[in-house]
Order: structure tokens, then C-alpha cells, then sequence
């Protein structure tokens, strides 16, 4: 009777034990991966810190480059400006002699009746106020007698011809043009010839 309790109660206690050892493997395996998950979101929340770092310098470079850019602008503007400002002046400085010219030519010819002397005061103001402006690289437009070009002269009026060379040739400047290095400030006026039909 002894031995049959004992072997009961032996039989009674392996299940318990065998239960337990399987019960702390399954807690070790339930363990470990909660670690390795830990680890790595550690792993990825100090990355996510060191990409935050990153686009707060990105930010930052880029607005102090902007600001430089809005700097550099503003400061080619105001040099721009003066650099324009300094070139009236001069250019102003060599006209004015020649507005004095003509305030002086007017009075003369208010106190005189000799055309002739009226005449010349006019021209010579006229020639050297061409000179200063050739001075600045100014160059007259009269295409007179050449193939009408309508980059560089405005055709107000066509005059017939029965003449086929004389087809589309300019026969009178109206009134000269001007143009700066290869750009037409001002375009000439001009008649061109059209053959008759």
C-alpha cells in the first residue's frame, strides 16, 4: 500500500516539474525576442534623432543661403543703381555746355535778323552735341539709298517706281534713328520705293 502512495505521489510530482521546466523554456522564448525587439527601437529611435539633426542643419543652411541670396540681391540692386546714377551725372555734365549753347544762340536770335549767322550757331550747336553723343558710342541710322531693313528703319510712306533695281530701296530718310553698339534705340523713318504694278 506504502509503495503503490509513493509511486503515486512520485507520478504525481514529475508532470509538476516537467510542467514547470517546460513553463520557464516558454518564458525564455517569450523573453528573448522582447529584447531583441527593444534593442532595435532603440536602434531606430536614435536614427530617426541623428535624420532629425541632419534636416534641422539642411534647414537651417538653406535659410541663411536664402538670406545671403536676398542679400547679394539687394546689394547688386543699390550698385546697379549707383553705377546708373554716376553715369547721368557724367553725361549730363558734358550736355549741359551745350544746353547753354542753345539758351545763348536763342538769345542772339532774338536781338538780330542775319539768317545766316542764326543758321550756323544752330549748326554748330547740333555738331558738337553729336559728338558727345558719338563720344558714348551713339551712332545715327540713315539708310538712304540702301535696301529697306525693317530691323533698322520704320517705313512711314512707299513712292512708286518703274524701276525693278530700285525696288524697295529707301528714297528719303524722314528722319534719322540711332542706335547704341548693335541696339536701335530709335529706328529711322524712312520712303521706300515700290515698283509700279
Amino acid at each position: 500500500m506504502n509503495e503503490i502512495i509513493n509511486q503515486e505521489k512520485v507520478q504525481d510530482t514529475i508532470p509538476d516539474n516537467e510542467h514547470h521546466a517546460e513553463s520557464n523554456k516558454s518564458e525564455q522564448k517569450h523573453q528573448e525576442p522582447k529584447k531583441e525587439i527593444k534593442i532595435i527601437a532603440i536602434e531606430e529611435y536614435e536614427e530617426l534623432k541623428r535624420k532629425e539633426k541632419e534636416l534641422e542643419e539642411t534647414i537651417d543652411l538653406l535659410k541663411r543661403t536664402r538670406a545671403d541670396y536676398l542679400n547679394y540681391i539687394k546689394m547688386a540692386r543699390n550698385q546697379q543703381e549707383a553705377t546708373k546714377e554716376y553715369a547721368l551725372v557724367d553725361f549730363f555734365r558734358k550736355i549741359i555746355p551745350y544746353l547753354a549753347m542753345c539758351d545763348t544762340a536763342l538769345e542772339h536770335c532774338r536781338n538780330t535778323d542775319n539768317i545766316k549767322s542764326i543758321q550756323e550757331g544752330i549748326e554748330l550747336i547740333i555738331n558738337e552735341f553729336k559728338k558727345i553723343l558719338a563720344t558714348e558710342g551713339l551712332q545715327e541710322i540713315d539708310p538712304c539709298g540702301q535696301i529697306f531693313d525693317p530691323y533698322i528703319s520704320e517705313a512711314i510712306e512707299m513712292v512708286e517706281t518703274e524701276n525693278k533695281d530700285e525696288n524697295n530701296i529707301v528714297a528719303e530718310t524722314v528722319s534719322k534713328g540711332y542706335k547704341l553698339k548693335d541696339v536701335v534705340v530709335c529706328p529711322a523713318k524712312v520712303k521706300i520705293k515700290k515698283l509700279k504694278e
